[in-house]
Parts: structure tokens; sequence; C-alpha cells
């Protein structure tokens, strides 16, 4: 028993010690999805990525960049009704 404390106490203490620091000053996260209900005529597929960054401290920024294609159908009054939409937030 006295063996298996020590184990545990030497690994916790390396586990501990060894890890390098972890950064993640930028992230880039694509997206899918699916968009259905409302006044939409069919579901139609949804895709964009999403930006981050840090600014050296705990301030940064993301951008948003999503498309959805068709969201009214084809017979449209304006013609083309896809969705292109662009979005910005402050990260803390």
């Amino acid at each position: 028993m006295k063996t298996l404390r020590y184990i545990v106490i030497v690994i916790g203490l390396l586990a501990t010690v060894g890890a390098p620091r972890a950064e993640a000053d930028v992230l880039l996260t694509p997206f899918v999805g699916v968009l259905f209900g409302g006044a939409t005529t069919e579901n139609q597929g949804t895709y964009g990525l999403s930006l981050g960054g840090m600014a050296g401290g705990i301030f940064g920024v993301e951008l948003d960049l999503g498309r959805t294609g068709q969201v009214f159908g084809d017979g449209t009054t304006f013609g083309d009704s896809a969705v292109t939409t662009l979005t910005g937030n402050i990260l803390v």
C-alpha cells in the first residue's frame, strides 16, 4: 500500500512539473449545418468558417463567415436568395 502511494505521488509530480505551457493564440473552426423551418421552402445546407485570435493579453477578436444557399427557393422575386453572413466578436 505504501509503494502504491509513492508511485501515485511520483506520477502526479511528473505530470504537473513536466507539462509544457499551453498556448492557443489562434482558433480556426469550420462548421456545417442545416437550415429548416420558418419561411423556407425546403431544408438547405449551411457552411462557414470561424477565425479567432488573442491580441497578446486577455482580449481578442473572432470573425465568423457563413453561407446558406437558396433560402427561399429558386423562384423568388429578386432572383438569388442565398444568404452570406459576416459577424465579429470581441473575446475577453
